[in-house]
């Protein structure tokens, strides 16, 4: 029972998947080809259907959430980027960033039990010619907060001549997401997809592509991942450059298999509040203190040395795997996934393990 926070728990269906990619040639299609189209549009119209996002969203796929990161930062170096962030994640998109573009990269770092009240955006000035960038961890994977969709919602509303990008990875799957509330969304599969590492997903908003089109019409594409060559192949359900075709078959297979995202939510967000009470009431130390802050797919538990190397070989020897802790908690905490692919099942023999 693997409860990393990504790479994580694959569905278990993978394994018929893959053969059946196998018998169907799917190994050695063409990204060119029509049997490839097909499989990219159906995606498509999966995620618009079951996630919930708008069709006139532009989708493509990239290599990771890390690749979106760059590819942002890339396409819109001359703007200024404000980074919010509480931990490793948002940090180091702040600072990849940063090391190409420092004149146009502002971070502003708030407490992991702070909400992201207004008071953090009142350095940032409004202008109704010239946007500027607002970079948001939706999930902030390493110490397990939030920012709510509710506190999005919100920011998006007081923030409306700016571009809204968020770094979904993990939540997209997992949690229902607004995303007509920003212009970037990206993810990767290992998380609450229930995949294999090794594909990125990015959702666009048609403002943020016109504005590119209307500030960029002279650059040639030089890269494979150019915001411009991104978009004009998956307007024609194509990748830019050979991709992962196995892992965007079994993306096809996952998004034919999954409900609406409202079920996953609600079956996700039921399990966190039985864990979360659970915890506590073992006498476990959440990292997080504020419940609004709190994430509903990863938890992060502060626990000292030698308790930590301890419970994590228990933990293995009853074949659990428990996340290690990231960044700056790496040595006193321990994280846990609550992805759409686990279980309740698996979740009972957790809560028994740590009792």
């Amino acid at each position: 029972m693997n409860f990393y926070p990504g790479p994580s728990k694959v569905y278990p269906q993978v394994k018929d998947w893959l053969n059946e990619a196998y018998q169907n040639d799917i190994l050695s299609i063409q990204h060119r080809s029509p049997k490839f189209m097909s499989l990219y549009e159906s995606i498509v119209k999966n995620l618009q259907s079951k996630h919930n996002i708008p069709k006139d969203y532009t989708i493509f796929f990239t290599s990771s959430a890390t690749e979106c990161w760059h590819i942002l930062n890339d396409s819109f170096s001359t703007i200024n980027s404000y980074h919010f962030y509480n931990g490793a994640f948002g940090k180091k998109w702040l600072d990849y960033r940063k090391a190409n573009y420092s004149k146009t990269t502002f971070g502003v770092e708030f407490g992991v039990n702070d909400e992201l009240e207004d008071k953090f955006f009142q350095q940032i000035p409004q202008n109704d010619y010239l946007p500027n960038i607002i970079c948001l961890c939706q999930n902030e994977t390493s110490n397990a907060t939030q920012i709510s969709q509710k506190r999005l919602s919100e920011i998006r509303q007081e923030r409306l001549n700016d571009f809204i990008f968020v770094d979904a990875t993990s939540s997209w799957g997992g949690q229902n997401l607004n995303f007509q509330d920003a212009d970037a969304w990206f993810a990767s599969v290992q998380k609450c997809f229930g995949l294999p590492a090794g594909l990125g997903v990015m959702a666009l908003s048609p403002n943020l592509i016109e504005f590119y089109k209307n500030n960029n019409q002279k650059i040639i594409p030089k890269r494979y991942n150019q915001f411009s060559f991104l978009i004009e192949k998956a307007n024609e359900f194509q990748t830019t450059y050979t991709p992962n075709v196995l892992n965007i078959y079994l993306l096809s297979k996952v998004m034919e298999f999954v409900p609406d995202i409202s079920l996953t939510s609600q079956k996700i967000e039921k399990r966190a509040t039985s864990l979360y009470s659970f915890l506590e009431e073992n006498n476990y130390k959440l990292l997080i203190e504020n419940k609004k802050m709190r994430s509903q797919t990863v938890f992060s538990i502060e626990l000292n040395e030698p308790k930590l190397s301890f419970l994590k070989e228990e933990a293995i020897n009853n074949n659990i795997i428990l996340g290690n802790g990231y960044g700056k908690w790496k040595t006193n905490t321990f994280r846990i996934a609550n992805f759409p692919q686990h279980t309740d099942k698996e979740f009972e023999v957790l809560k028994r393990f740590l009792m």
